[in-house]
C-alpha cells in the first residue's frame, strides 16, 4: 500500500469547508511515559470514582496504537459551543453544563470528521481514517495539548488562549502525515479569526480561581481532580443512589457543571461576548438550565428517550436525571414542587430513585422542623 501524505494546504482547505476552524497535527507516539504514569497514580488514588473504564490498561490511552497500530498521526479539532450567559435559577428548574444545550457530540462529531475524511482521501479510503470524539481510550486533551490546541489548566481542562475551555474535542486516527515542506506534523493555526497562534504557550501562572471557586473541594492540587467530589461527576457517571453529602453537593446543578470554567479568566471573553461562530448543533441560545417538574412525568425509559434521544441527557437515563432533581429541589428550597415529585414517584419501582425520594424526604423533614 502506498504511503499516504496530506499537505497542509489541502488539509487546512478542507477542515475550513467542513467548519472545523481549530485543529492540528502530532504524532501518535507525542505523548511521554509521564502522562501514562499520571494516570496510573490517579487510578491507584480512587480519584476515578466508579468510572472503571479510565483505569482498564491506561497505557493504550496514551498510545493509540496499541489498539489502532496503522497509527500515524492524531488530528486533533477543538469545535466550540455555544455559552449563553448565566441568569439567575428561575423556581423549579436546575442548572445545566452548557454543552449539554445541544445535539450529542459525540455522534455529530465522528459524522463532521468522517465527511472530512471522504473528501480528504476520496478513492484512497483503504488508509486508515478513524474518528473519534470522547469515544476512544484516548488522552485526549493531552493530544490537544501537543497538537498546539491550548494548553492543560490547573481545573484539568484544555484551554486556549481567546477560544477559553467551552468546546467539544474530536480526533482522527490516521496512517496519513501531514507534510509542511521538511515538517512532517505542525499546528495548523494562524489567523486572528481563530485566536491566537501562540495558545500552547498560555498558562495558568498564579491564578488558582478554579481550585477555590470549587464548591465540593474536587481539587486535590493543581491539575488533579477527585472525581468523587466533582458535580458533573455526581451527576452525569455516578449510578447509585447519592449519600446525604453528595445530594447536597449537587447545588443547583442538575446536570454537568461549568463552576470551574465561569470562573477561568480565560473564558470571560467567551462568557461576556461570544464572538466565536459554533455549528448549529450545538448552537443552543436557551439559558443554560432545565425545568424539573416535567421530568417527573416521564414514567418510563421509553418516554425519556422521546424526550432526550440524541442529547447529552441520555447519559445519566432517567434515573439519574430524576435522582438528580430531587436533591436540586430540595437545595433550592422548592419544598411544593418536591411534594409534586414525591406524589408522582409514589409507584416507582428503581432502587436508586426510591433510595432517592426516602433520602430526600428525611432531609425535607429535618429542614422544616
Amino acid at each position: 500500500m502506498a504511503a499516504c501524505e496530506i499537505s497542509e494546504t489541502v488539509l487546512e482547505r478542507a477542515a475550513f469547508e467542513h467548519g472545523l476552524l481549530f485543529f492540528g497535527a502530532t504524532p501518535a507516539s507525542a505523548l511521554s511515559e509521564n502522562e501514562f504514569d499520571r494516570l496510573r497514580e490517579w487510578c491507584r488514588a480512587g480519584y476515578a470514582g466508579s468510572m472503571e473504564y479510565m483505569c482498564r490498561t491506561p497505557q493504550v490511552r496514551s498510545d493509540p496504537r496499541k489498539i489502532e497500530p496503522r497509527t500515524a498521526t492524531v488530528l486533533s479539532f477543538a469545535i466550540p459551543y455555544a455559552t449563553p450567559k448565566k441568569e439567575a435559577l428561575r423556581e423549579g428548574h436546575g442548572r445545566v453544563a452548557r454543552y449539554a444545550l445541544g445535539r450529542d457530540y459525540h455522534r455529530v462529531i465522528r459524522k463532521r470528521l468522517d465527511r472530512l475524511g471522504r473528501s480528504l482521501l476520496q478513492s484512497k479510503r483503504e488508509h486508515l481514517w478513524r474518528p473519534v470524539a470522547d469515544s476512544f481510550p484516548l488522552l485526549e486533551r493531552g493530544f490537544g495539548a501537543s497538537a498546539g490546541l491550548g494548553f492543560v489548566g490547573k481545573n484539568t481542562m484544555l484551554i486556549r488562549q481567546r477560544l477559553g475551555s467551552f468546546f467539544f474535542l474530536g480526533e482522527v486516527l490516521t496512517e496519513c502525515t501531514v507534510q509542511r515542506g521538511a515538517l512532517p506534523y505542525l499546528t495548523l493555526l494562524s489567523d486572528k479569526e481563530r485566536g491566537d497562534p501562540r495558545a500552547d504557550r498560555g498558562r495558568c501562572g498564579s491564578c488558582t480561581r478554579c481550585l477555590s471557586g470549587c464548591p465540593t473541594g474536587a481539587f486535590v492540587a493543581p491539575h488533579v481532580m477527585d472525581a468523587r467530589k466533582c458535580i458533573s461527576y455526581l451527576t452525569i457517571e455516578k449510578k447509585e443512589a447519592f449519600t446525604e453529602w453528595e445530594s447536597r453537593a449537587l447545588g443547583e446543578w442538575v446536570f454537568g457543571c461549568d463552576i470551574c470554567q465561569e470562573v477561568c479568566p480565560f473564558n470571560h471573553r467567551r462568557l461576556t461576548e461570544e464572538s466565536f461562530s459554533v455549528w448549529e448543533e450545538f448552537s443552543g441560545r436557551t439559558p443554560p438550565m432545565l425545568p424539573l417538574l416535567p421530568l417527573f412525568l416521564l414514567r418510563d425509559d421509553e418516554a425519556f428517550r422521546h424526550r432526550f434521544q440524541g442529547t447529552p441527557f441520555m447519559r445519566p437515563g432517567r434515573v439519574g436525571l430524576l435522582r438528580n432533581a430531587l436533591s436540586v429541589l430540595l437545595n433550592t428550597g422548592a419544598e411544593l414542587l418536591l411534594r409534586e415529585a414525591f406524589d408522582l414517584l409514589t409507584d416507582e419501582r428503581d432502587p436508586v430513585l426510591r433510595a432517592a425520594v426516602s433520602g430526600a424526604r428525611k432531609r425535607s423533614a429535618l429542614k422544616n422542623q
